[in-house]
């Protein structure tokens, strides 16, 4: 029977000990509200121009005449005012 020496367990690489800083930095930083902001924001920013704004601009040129050149005019407005004090 042939014996080795292991290394004892009490030692720690500094591989271990760089992953063991990194995930207690990690945690510590994900724990404050701020950064967590600051880590959601950019991309609900991105969210409300990139997808909200074209689907609430087309709703609004939906109820207008606008054909693509000058300026959009909201034809029904008259009609609806009318109804609106008629109705009072």
């Amino acid at each position: 029977m042939k014996f080795t020496l292991a290394a004892p367990s009490l030692f720690v690489s500094d591989r271990d000990f760089y992953l063991w800083e990194r995930r207690f930095r990690m945690k510590k930083l994900y724990s404050n509200k701020p950064v967590i902001f600051s880590l959601v924001l950019p991309g609900l920013v991105v969210f409300l121009f990139a997808v909200l704004a074209p689907i609430l601009l087309s709703i609004y040129y939906g109820f207008t005449d606008y054909s693509g050149m000058g300026e959009a005019h909201l034809p029904h407005t008259r009609i609806i005012g009318k109804s609106i004090i008629d109705a009072q």
